[in-house]
């Protein structure tokens, strides 16, 4: 008894020094504070640099604009905080609890966060960097104008989380199945995935730019207006999803699945795609101009009005393919027997040149 006494006591006269020096403005510098209730006392400004709070209760403090630097936060208790400003830097958060909380412009910065949670917290315009998030719950949190850099998200739980706006760089998140994420106009920049099940998911108007996603299923998955510039795909399901105004430019997909697909006005200039499926893909309006296909299976595919010039084809299926109005004036390998009569003339050949026809005998210039 006298041991925890002791301890108490020593917990009280550190907390009680902490708030001599918040009151004077002076850093709250080297205390043990393990396992103290900061309550709801103001230390909006306040600095805390190399403390020790292990445990402590801060949801019902006031720590707008405070900082922690070089603190240890393990196991703290951060549920239903409402912040403003408040920076974490080079922390450690292993454990701590963040759920139902509200925080604006938060910023963590080289945390070690392993295994904390977020379950349930809003978090508008706030920054992640450099920090460790493995085995961290973010299931059913909402996010808008946030950004998560540079960030390790192994064994990360983020199912039903509801993100707008956001950027995740250059990011690995963990395999298995990801549920429910609605990540929304979402900048996800070098995102790498592997061996994922998204399920029910809605990706719309998000940019993968540069991503490398292998042996991932979207299914029942929404991504109109999404984009994939010069992104790697391998082994990846898209089978009759939402793909309406997708950019794949510079992409490249390898044994895919795009069966069923809608891809009315998708853009795909310069796009490689090997051993893929398109087999009745919509695919109306799409540009595939300077694309390269190979062994890919087009049956039943639409391609009215698409624009195919400069497409180059080789070992890829066409039968039953509808094609009212194509162009592709410069193409390779395209079977021009399958299209229609109608638009024949914008498929196969460009206008004559005016030097072609000052060249031939009798040519008139049209007027």
């Amino acid at each position: 008894m006298s041991g925890l006494h002791t301890a108490g006591s020593a917990h009280e006269t550190a907390l009680a020094l902490a708030r001599e020096r918040q009151a004077r403005g002076l850093p709250v510098e080297a205390l043990d504070l393990s396992g103290c209730d900061l309550g709801t006392e103001d230390w909006t400004g306040a600095t805390f640099l190399n403390c020790t709070l292990a445990g402590a209760r801060l949801g019902s403090a006031r720590l707008d604009d405070a900082r922690f630097v070089h603190c240890d936060l393990s196991a703290s208790d951060w549920q239903l905080a409402d912040t403003q400003d408040l920076l974490l830097h080079a922390c450690t958060l292993q454990g701590a609890c963040w759920q139902q909380g509200r925080h604006q412009r938060l910023r963590i910065v080289q945390g070690r966060l392993h295994g904390s949670l977020w379950q349930a917290c809003r978090l508008d315009d706030s920054a992640f960097v450099q920090c460790a998030l493995d085995g961290t719950d973010w299931q059913h949190s909402q996010a808008a104008r946030t950004v998560w850099e540079a960030c390790q998200w192994t064994d990360a739980q983020l199912a039903g989380s509801r993100w707008q706006s956001c950027q995740v760089g250059q990011a690995r998140l963990p395999a298995g199945e990801l549920r429910g994420l609605h990540w929304t106009g979402c900048v996800l920049p070098g995102l790498q995935l592997q061996g994922s099940q998204l399920v029910d998911c809605d990706f719309a108007r998000s940019q993968f730019a540069e991503a490398r996603i292998e042996d991932c299923d979207f299914a029942g998955s929404r991504l109109p207006n999404a984009g994939f510039a010069q992104a790697r795909l391998r082994r990846v399901a898209l089978t009759g999803l939402d793909l309406r105004q997708t950019q794949w430019s510079g992409a490249v997909l390898a044994q895919c699945s795009l069966a069923g697909a809608r891809l009315e006005a998708s853009l795909w200039n310069a796009a490689r795609l090997d051993g893929c499926n398109l087999a009745r893909a919509a695919l109306p309006q799409a540009d595939l101009r300077d694309s390269r296909l190979h062994d890919c299976d087009f049956r039943d595919a639409e391609l009215d009005f698409a624009d195919l010039s400069g497409c180059e084809a080789e070992a890829c299926r066409f039968d039953g393919i509808r094609s009212v109005y194509a162009k592709a004036s410069g193409t390779r390998g395209l079977p021009l027997a399958l299209f229609p009569d109608r638009g024949r003339r914008e498929f196969i050949a460009p206008a004559p040149s005016a030097s072609s026809l000052s060249a031939s005998p009798g040519a008139t210039r049209p007027s």
